[in-house]
C-alpha cells in the first residue's frame, strides 16, 4: 500500500485506453486526472504499527483522510463497529505516570490514533511506527494504523501491546537492513527469562505451558501445564528407553513402542472418560477441575515404576529376593509411588503442584490411591479430603472391581496396532467409554455400562486372553525373556549403576535406591554386551545366543496343567527321573516357564471364572441409576466359552550337555502326569530339530565307519 503508485499508473493507463477505444470521448482525460490525484495522495501514505481497538471489526478496504479507498493489496484496518472514531489504548507502562489506569484518546478531526498527551513521546507506539517508516524511506507524518490480515487474535494472557512485539518487529526489519537505526532513547524489549550462564535461577518457579502432542492411536492430545511439568523430568523421560512389550519385538518387529507413549495415551483417555461422566450426569457428583487433573496425572504416572524390559525385570528381581529370603515381593506399582515422591521432592525438577491448583499432600495422596486402585470392600481413605461418593473415580485408571479401565483400553489398541498392524475389530474404545455412567453399586458409586454393550464387554475380555495367548505370552518371546533374566542374574553382582551420592548399586538393588532406579533402562543389555569385564563373560555369551537366535532348546511340546503347581515343584518332578550322577548338571540346565492365561477374573481359590460376574450394567430405558449383573445363562451360548483360563508349562534346556537327559525325563514326567499335550504353535528350537543336530554332530565324530542304515547313538543311561 505504502508508495504503490506503479500499480495505479498501470490501472489508469488500461482504463484510459479502454475508454478511448470504446467511447472516443474525454472520459479518458478525466480518468488520468483522478489517477494522478490518487498517486499524489498515496505518496503521502505510510504504514504504521499494529493496533487494536475495543469492539472492533476488520474492514478489508481502508479509507484515508480524504475518503479514498486502498486497492486490492491494502491491509485491513480494525475499525470500531459503531461510527465512533477510533480509540487508541495507552497502557500504564507506556504512559509512565504510574496511576495504573488505561487511557483512551479520541481524535475528532481525523479519527485516527495518536499518542496520548500524558504519555512520553518516545514510549508511544506511534513513534515506534515512525522509526520503522523512516528506515523504509517513508515520510515522517503520522498516519493511520493498520494490522496484518495474518495476525491471530491473542487471548487475555498475551497482550498485543508488549515491548517484546516492538522489538520483534524491529528485529525483522534489521535482518534486511543489517543496521539498527533505533535511537538510544527508544524503548527496548525486556526478556521474559534471562537464560545467560552467568545468572542462576530456579526452574521450578516458572509455570509450564499447555502442550499438544500427536499420538498415533488417539490423534492430537492436549496436555495440561501440570502434566507438561511432570513429562519434562528425568523420572518420566526414562520411559522412552523402556519397551512396552519387553522382548516381544523378537517375534513381532513392530512391537517396539515404549511406556512413554502408553502413559500419554492412558492420561488422555482418563481425561476423556472424566469429561464424559461430567456431561452425561450433568456433574451430579461434583467432579471438579482438580479431580480431573488428579485422574490425568495418575494415568500419566501409573507405569513410572517399570524397570528394564518391563515385567521381565519384575520377574528377575523377585527371583533374587526369593533367594535372599526377602518376604515382600517387589511390584512396579509400589515403585511408581516411590518414584513419584522422588520426582516431586527433587530440587532438580522444582515441581510445585500448588501453582496448578492442587493441594499438598491431600491431592498427592489421592493420585497415589488412583494408581494403586481401591478394592470394592476397602475402607474409604480419609487422607484425600474427598467424600466417598467420588469412589467411582478409582474405576478409571486402575479398576480393581472388574478390570475395565483406560489402562487396558489403551494398550489393547496400541499393542494390536504395533504388533499385528490393525486395531482390534471388536474393541471399540470410544463406544465403550461413551456407554458408561455412574450408578449405585452395592451402596457405593461405581462406573457401569449400558446393557446392550454386554457382548462388547465380553469381547473386550476375550481380546485380553487372545493377546496374552498370541502376543504377550508367545513361547518364543517368553523364552527370550527367560534368557534376559539369566543375563541379569549372571551380571547382577558384577554390573553396577550410579546411586545416591554416587554409590555403586548392583542391578537387583536399584529398586531400593530411586537415584539408581531412575537411570536404569533397556540399555543395560547393550552395556553388558559392550563391557570388557571378565566377570561378565557368561552374560555376554547368553546375549550372543540371543543375537544369533541360538535360543534354549525346548524339551517337548507345551503341557496344560490341571492342578496348581509352582515352577520349582514342576522342576523337581521332572528331575526325579534323572540319574543321580547327572542330576546336578541337569538342575542347572533345566528351565521351567509357566504361563497363566485368563479373562482377567479369578475367584478366591485362584480359579479363572467368568468376568461378567463382576461387571455391572444399567438399562437407560428403565432406570439409569439402578445397576445389575448379567447371569452367564442369559448370555448367548455361542459367545460364552466353556473355560475362562488355562495354565501352560514350557520346559527348556540351557546347555546341550544335558539335553538328552532332560528330554527323557520330561517325556516320562508328561506320561506319568497324564497331561494333555497342546497343539504346538511351532518352535525353531524344537526337540526334533535338536535330535537331528545331535545325530549330525555325532556322525561327524564317528566318520563314515558305520555301514547299513544310519543309527542314532545314545549313551547307556539314555536307553
Amino acid at each position: 500500500v505504502g508508495g504503490g503508485g506503479v500499480e495505479v499508473v498501470v490501472v489508469a493507463f488500461v482504463a484510459f485506453t479502454r475508454f478511448c477505444y470504446y467511447c472516443q470521448s474525454c472520459w479518458g482525460l478525466l480518468v488520468v486526472v483522478v489517477s494522478l490525484y490518487i498517486i499524489a495522495s498515496m505518496s503521502r501514505r505510510k504504514v504504521s504499527k499494529l493496533v487494536t481497538v475495543p469492539e472492533e471489526e476488520v474492514v478489508s478496504d481502508f479509507e484515508d483522510e480524504e475518503g479514498n479507498k486502498g486497492g486490492e493489496d491494502s491491509l485491513p484496518v480494525k475499525r470500531a463497529k459503531s461510527n465512533q472514531p477510533l480509540k487508541r489504548k495507552v497502557d500504564k507502562e507506556e504512559k509512565g505516570d504510574g496511576h495504573g489506569v488505561d487511557d483512551y484518546e479520541e481524535d475528532e478531526d481525523d479519527s485516527f490514533l495518536r499518542p496520548s498527551p500524558g504519555s512520553s513521546d518516545r514510549n508511544s507506539y506511534a513513534n515506534l511506527g515512525k522509526g520503522n517508516q523512516e528506515r523504509k524511506g517513508l515520510g515522517s507524518e503520522p498516519n493511520i494504523f493498520v494490522t496484518s490480515s495474518i495476525d491471530e487474535e491473542l487471548g487475555d494472557e498475551e497482550d498485543l501491546f508488549m515491548s517484546q512485539d516492538d522489538d520483534f518487529n524491529m528485529g525483522m526489519l534489521s535482518q534486511t537492513d543489517n543496521t539498527d537505526t533505533r535511537p538510544e532513547s527508544a524503548p527496548r524489549a525486556t526478556p521474559l527469562l534471562d537464560t545467560s550462564l552467568s545468572n542462576s535461577f530456579d526452574m521450578g518457579i516458572f509455570r509450564a505451558k499447555k502442550r499438544s502432542i500427536h499420538c498415533n492411536i488417539h490423534g492430537l492430545i492436549e496436555v495440561e501445564p501440570a502434566l507438561v511439568a511432570i513429562i519434562d523430568t528425568p523420572h518420566f523421560q526414562r520411559l522412552r528407553s523402556l519397551k512396552q512389550l519387553g522382548s516381544s519385538d523378537c517375534v513381532f518387529p513392530g512391537g517396539n513402542h515404549t511406556r512413554f507413549s502408553h502413559c500419554l495415551g492412558v492420561s488422555h483417555l482418563a481425561g476423556v472418560m472424566v469429561d464424559h461422566l461430567i456431561q452425561i450426569d450433568h456433574n451430579t457428583y461434583n467432579i471438579t477441575d482438580v479431580d480431573r487433573l488428579c485422574v490425568k496425572i495418575a494415568g500419566l504416572c501409573h507405569d513410572l515404576g517399570h524397570g528394564p524390559f518391563s515385567h521381565t525385570f519384575e520377574t528377575f528381581v523377585n527371583r533374587i529376593r526369593k533367594k535372599e529370603q526377602k518376604k515382600l515381593p517387589w511390584e512396579h506399582e509400589h515403585a511408581s509411588l516411590q518414584l513419584l515422591d522422588h520426582m516431586l521432592s527433587s530440587d532438580l525438577n522444582g515441581i510445585d503442584l500448588e501453582q496448578y491448583g492442587l493441594t499438598v499432600p491431600e491431592d498427592v495422596n489421592f493420585i497415589k490411591r488412583l494408581i494403586t486402585g481401591l478394592e470394592p470392600h476397602d475402607v474409604w481413605p480419609e487422607d484425600m479430603n474427598r467424600p466417598e461418593e467420588k469412589r467411582f473415580l478409582f474405576d478409571i485408571v486402575a479398576n480393581k472391581r472388574n478390570g475395565i479401565d483406560v489402562d487396558k483400553l489403551d494398550y489393547f489398541v496400541r499393542d494390536s496396532v504395533s504388533t499385528l498392524g490393525d486395531p482390534p475389530v471388536f474393541c471399540d474404545v470410544q463406544r465403550i467409554m461413551k456407554s458408561c455412567r455412574v450408578c449405585d453399586v452395592d451402596g457405593k458409586a461405581g462406573i457401569c455400562f449400558e446393557q446392550k454393550l454386554a457382548l462388547s464387554v465380553m469381547d473386550l475380555f476375550r481380546l485380553r486372553a487372545w493377546l496374552h495367548k498370541w502376543v504377550y505370552q508367545h513361547h518364543t518371546a517368553n523364552l527370550v525373556e527367560e534368557m534376559v533374566c539369566d543375563v541379569l542374574a549372571s551380571a547382577n553382582q558384577h554390573f553396577t549403576v550410579r546411586g545416591t551420592n554416587g554409590k555403586p548399586v548392583i542391578i537387583s538393588d536399584v529398586v531400593d535406591d530411586m537415584e539408581a532406579f531412575m537411570v536404569t533402562g533397556d540399555w543395560i543389555l547393550n552395556a553388558i554386551e559392550a563391557s570388557c569385564s571378565e566377570e561378565l563373560t557368561e552374560a555376554r555369551e547368553i546375549i550372543k545366543r540371543i543375537r544369533c537366535r541360538n535360543l534354549y532348546a525346548a524339551l517337548g511340546p507345551a503341557v496344560k496343567l490341571t492342578v496348581g503347581k509352582s515352577r520349582d515343584e514342576i522342576a523337581d518332578a521332572i528331575l526325579a527321573y534323572a540319574l543321580p550322577t547327572k542330576k546336578a548338571a541337569a538342575r542347572e540346565d533345566l528351565l521351567v516357564h509357566i504361563v497363566n492365561i485368563d479373562y482377567g477374573s479369578r475367584d478366591d481359590q485362584g480359579n479363572a471364572v467368568s468376568p461378567l460376574g463382576r461387571v455391572h450394567f444399567y438399562n437407560p430405558k428403565v432406570d439409569t441409576e439402578k445397576a445389575f449383573l448379567i447371569d452367564d445363562k442369559q448370555f448367548p451360548d455361542m459367545f460364552m466359552p466353556k473355560s475362562f483360563g488355562e495354565r501352560i508349562v514350557y520346559a527348556y534346556c540351557r546347555q546341550e550337555r544335558s539335553l538328552s537327559t532332560l528330554i527323557r525325563c520330561f517325556e516320562k514326567w508328561r506320561k506319568d502326569y497324564s497331561a494333555n499335550t497342546l497343539l504346538s504353535t511351532g518352535n525353531p528350537q524344537s526337540p526334533g530339530g535338536n535330535r537331528t543336530k545331535l545325530r549330525r554332530h555325532r556322525s561327524m565324530e564317528l566318520g563314515k565307519k558305520r555301514s547299513g542304515p544310519l543309527l542314532t547313538v545314545f549313551n547307556a543311561d539314555d536307553k
